[in-house]
């Protein structure tokens, strides 16, 4: 995999593969993740709240309504996210599709 740098040149962290799966579907107001690397898909519908654990977490937020908690030193954590968006404390990486 090749590098991807910022504006000044700097490697970007990469949010490792996730071994471990999500759904805010049914799943209710709040869905924990694991010490291992997660991924966590919200729902237009679902107003949920997901918290990522020690390993590198990735989130598909989908509407206002779906929220992403990180502690410090939890990973490389990543949203990736269709709606205009600030980066909440304790993420490394956002995506907007």
């Amino acid at each position: 995999m090749t590098s991807v740098v910022n504006a000044k040149g700097i490697p970007l962290p990469y949010t490792g593969a996730s071994t471990h799966w999500f759904s805010a579907t049914g799943a209710g107001p709040e869905l924990r993740g694991t010490s291992g690397n997660d991924s966590f898909w919200g729902n237009t519908s679902v107003n949920v709240t997901m918290y990522g654990g020690a390993g590198d977490d990735y989130y598909h937020l989908y509407s206002t309504i779906n929220r992403a908690v990180e502690l410090p030193g939890e990973g490389i954590d990543t949203i990736d996210t269709w709606m205009s968006y600030k980066l909440p404390n304790n993420f490394e990486n956002l995506v907007v599709t």
